[in-house]
């Protein structure tokens, strides 16, 4: 009989330690400390994540280096180093200093846009099937393609609309707009020519980079002329003529379709996720709404108009996730000329924009564009065409600008090298209007937090991690006043080790910060 009581004893005393063991604990030991310093800002993060796992971080990539870039020169404008002395957009720069740089970048998503006469230049061609893959815009393409596919990228492709000056034979005839959808009687014709374009692709030359398209840019913009209601109808029987398309082509399962991808319309998002059901499988927005003028709870839910809560709450009832599939800030010069691109404070709001979309219940975003060039390829007279026909609100310059890295090229590094695809994502609550935070996890267990100070104080701030937390975490800072000009990633200047589960630090006035332990964000 004693020696069953000493056997049940024991057996008792290992369980207990077992259970206060933190190997065996899904949370982490349950003794470690949570107790912050006095003083610091208790940053709590919840054992539950919000049940969303991160889309990605991409930017926009569209195909017109080669055709509308490569061979262009002009003299460097007068504010320059180089005042005075002649730039060349060679071909060779691409290789030399676009793909190290997004390399750098650990760039994981692109989205780009593809038009049916890249291929198809006209309803003989259509008519015939003899369509030209070697345009001048299809090898374009082919340039960005094959950097995506060598880069393991994850490929948004676009089709833009119908363009109206190259394909007449399709265009609906009233839109008014260099893009629109495709006259009537023809909707399966521009189906099927997007599908045999993405077959083409991938089948033939091998392209599984892409993953995801897009049907329309932003079709709120010309739909919605026929009316609110019937102009989202006429919508969602394009997409679901596309879906068919798809299927028909026998491609449906190997790309998701990623729709709505409305300009500044949350009521157009929230019809899209009701009429939409079986055929999207992602849901995104366009926005540039937000500036340094807002605060926090204004970007988040108190402006009238544009608020990311009225995104949210479009699809609070759609299992589907949500994403900005293009976001910059509200400092745009229409229609394409960011007047903040050289300011440092571009790139701390677009931290704290991407920030709060992530806090709001978004999975991912995308910024306009990768980096600056023209659509079109302009006159010979660059001064006159400059302000008209370039997309100048890249990270970094054209080449009038020595293709500079601009600051918020730095702020957007930091979080395409350490907002992992897959994370589960924590919103965390700051009780502070200048402090927003997130956590992030991966499958392996690696932890990032995003936080950004948007005021001119200092503030101790403290993560208390209540699951599996991290021994210690890297910090990388973009701070104003202290952005880097040599082109080089923001590198960690310290480490922070965990007391327990808390992570305390002093953070510098206007500043980005992340912390992680995930080896310098990917491949660099």
């Amino acid at each position: 009989m004693k020696k069953t009581i000493v056997f049940l004893l024991t057996a008792l005393l290992v369980l207990g330690t077992l259970a206060g063991c933190g190997e065996t604990s899904p949370h982490g030991d349950p003794n470690a400390n949570k107790t912050v310093p006095e003083g610091y800002k208790r940053l709590e993060i919840e054992q539950d994540s919000n049940g969303k796992q991160v889309l990605g971080v991409g930017t926009e990539l569209d195909p017109h280096f080669l055709s509308c870039n490569a061979g262009l020169s002009g003299t460097f404008q007068p504010d320059s180093k180089e005042s005075g002395e002649k730039w060349e957009v060679k071909a060779s720069d691409w290789d030399d200093i676009f793909v190290p740089r997004m390399k750098e970048m650990n760039l994981k998503r692109i989205r780009t846009m593809v038009l049916p006469h890249y291929f198809c230049p006209s309803e003989a061609a259509y008519t015939s099937k003899a369509y030209d893959w070697q345009t001048t815009e299809m090898k374009s393409l082919y340039q960005v393609l094959d950097t995506a596919q060598e880069l393991e990228m994850y490929v948004n492709l676009t089709m833009w609309g119908v363009d109206t000056s190259h394909s007449a034979w399709l265009a609906a005839g009233d839109s008014g707009t260099w893009c629109c959808e495709p006259q009537e009687g023809k909707e399966e014709i521009f189906a099927e020519l997007f599908a045999t374009m993405i077959k083409y692709l991938r089948e033939e030359k091998g392209y599984t980079c892409i993953q995801e398209i897009t049907l329309y840019n932003e079709p709120n913009s010309f739909y919605n002329r026929y009316g609110a209601i019937t102009g989202h109808e006429l919508y969602t029987e394009m997409c679901i003529a596309t879906d068919e398309a798809f299927k028909e082509a026998g491609i449906r399962q190997d790309v998701k379709f990623n729709l709505s991808d409305d300009a500044r319309d949350s009521t157009w998002l929230g019809k899209s996720a009701a009429t939409l059901e079986g055929v999207a499988d992602i849901l995104n927005s366009h926005t540039y709404d937000f500036t340094e003028e807002h605060t926090n709870a204004q970007i988040q839910y108190e402006l009238p108009t544009y608020n990311l809560k009225s995104y949210m709450d479009a699809i609070e009832d759609s299992p589907l996730p949500h994403m900005f599939g293009e976001f910059g800030t509200g400092h745009v010069e229409p229609p394409s000329i960011a007047t903040d691109r050289h300011t440092e404070m571009r790139g701390l709001q677009i931290a704290r924009i991407a920030a709060n979309m992530l806090y709001m219940g978004s999975c991912g975003f995308s910024h306009w564009p990768l980096f600056s060039q023209y659509y079109n390829r302009p006159s010979s007279d660059f001064v006159t065409a400059y302000p008209f026909e370039i997309m100048n609100m890249g990270l970094w310059g054209y080449a009038d600008e020595d293709y500079a890295p601009r600051p918020v090229y730095y702020a957007y590094s930091l979080l395409s090298r350490f907002v992992q695809t897959g994370a589960h994502i924590y919103p965390v609550e700051t009780n502070d209007a200048n402090l927003v935070a997130v956590a992030l996890r991966t499958e392996e267990g690696k932890w990032t937090y995003l936080v950004v100070n948007d005021s001119a104080d200092t503030k101790n701030i403290a993560f208390v991690n209540n699951t599996k937390f991290p021994a210690s975490l890297n910090r990388y800072v973009y701070e104003l006043g202290n952005v880097p000009t040599d082109g080089k990633q923001i590198q960690s200047d310290k480490t922070v080790t965990a007391d327990g589960r808390v992570v305390s630090d002093r953070l510098g006035g206007m500043t980005f910060a992340v912390y992680s332990d995930l080896e310098s964000g990917g491949r660099t």
